[in-house]
């Protein structure tokens, strides 16, 4: 079924991308139903292999991927129903999720003998907040990249097919700062649930902090803390937030990476057993 949905993301995609760079101006919806058909595939996936596993989360790098691909696809269907924006998002939007479902499926066959561990409720709790916030941020990341190239057309003045088919400036910002708003508190309250359950297991409340993926946790959430801050407490918007979010979801994707090629890093900070 993960598959099918995959196929489904591609399919929109290339339909997006093929949309684009055509000379037909006529607006389609074909791509946002692909991605629409995937989501709900892809609901019924992450449905099966939760209700095959016995739990609702389980702590591989092929359900994590598969999960963060979802609240990205979640987070993009809800703005573009909110913004009516038009088709092009998916061009540039889909070619991640594909890109995250594709990785999935990979290490599900490089690893498909592997056994997964049942996390403690906080930890479940910590990794599907943080999932969902990076969810977000990637789609803070595809907005941030989209008014970098419709504001340096503008600059340039060129006015091409590209430049009539993408969101205005105004559009892309309120979709950056909307992403932003829900990925940036998921993501604090993730990291402060991680702290807790630190403490709660008998450690110091900064062993998770001083673990690598942990420190890089918190560099992460103090780059989006610069985002908001640019975002909602100065007059600097625009430009120079789209580079921070492009940014921090680039340290988003380090931070998944490291996390997995470093196996048992929970287990080695105490994190997996059951809270008394």
């Amino acid at each position: 079924m993960f598959t099918l949905a995959t196929l489904a993301y591609l399919a929109g995609g290339i339909i997006a991308l093929k949309r684009l760079m055509s000379d037909d101006s006529k607006q389609q919806a074909t791509p946002v139903v692909m991605a629409l058909t995937g989501f709900c595939l892809h609901t019924v996936s992450l449905g099966w292999n939760w209700a095959e596993s016995g739990h609702f989360f389980v702590n591989t790098p092929f359900s994590n991927l598969s999960f963060l691909a979802w609240c990205a696809v979640l987070v993009f269907l809800l703005c573009y129903w909110i913004f009516s924006a038009p088709a092009a998002l998916a061009s540039f939007f889909l070619p991640v999720v594909v890109l995250f479902s594709a990785a999935a499926l990979l290490i599900s066959f490089v690893k498909s003998s592997e056994t997964a561990g049942q996390l403690n409720w906080m930890m479940a709790a910590h990794g599907i907040l943080m999932l969902v916030g990076y969810g977000a941020f990637a789609f803070a990341f595809v907005t941030g990249v989209m008014y970098l190239v419709q504001e340096h057309q503008l600059k340039a003045k060129v006015f091409g097919k590209l430049f009539r088919r993408m969101p205005s400036l105004a559009i892309l910002d309120k979709m950056n700062v909307m992403a932003i708003t829900i990925g940036f508190p998921l993501y604090t309250v993730s990291l402060l649930v991680a702290v807790t359950a630190t403490a709660g297991s008998g450690k110091s409340p900064l062993a998770w902090v001083q673990s690598p993926l942990g420190f890089l946790g918190v560099v992460t959430w103090a780059l989006y803390l610069c985002v908001v801050n640019v975002r909602f407490l100065t007059a600097l918007r625009g430009k120079k937030a789209a580079y921070l979010t492009v940014l921090g979801f680039a340290l988003v994707l380090f931070t998944l990476g490291l996390f997995f090629s470093i196996d048992d890093l929970h287990q080695n900070i105490g994190l997996q057993g059951n809270m008394k």
